[in-house]
């Protein structure tokens, strides 16, 4: 059975990465660094798929981060890929 293109595990976001296609490489991110990583190296494509790797980025940092340090994070995760726009509504 293939894994889920985008899936939340515990502390974590599970990525099938997209370069890998047709192989299956799964990536996982612990990080809001390791989010906006993988958003620019094109582990993540399409606007549904960037949107819900946004969505799921915000709740990582809210883990973690509070206040301005967490507007920062989601202001990163918004700019990974300035042609996304799904990135800021997710």
């Amino acid at each position: 059975m293939l894994p889920r293109t985008i899936d939340w595990d515990t502390d974590r976001i599970v990525l099938v990465d997209q370069t890998a296609l047709p192989d299956v490489r799964v990536t996982t991110v612990t990080s809001v660094d390791g989010l906006v990583d993988a958003i620019g190296r094109l582990v993540v494509r399409g606007a549904p798929a960037l949107g819900v790797a946004g969505a799921l980025g915000v709740v990582l940092a809210t883990r973690t981060l509070s206040g301005p340090e967490l507007d920062a994070a989601c202001d990163r995760i918004a700019a990974a890929r300035p042609t996304a726009a799904n990135l800021a509504v997710g």
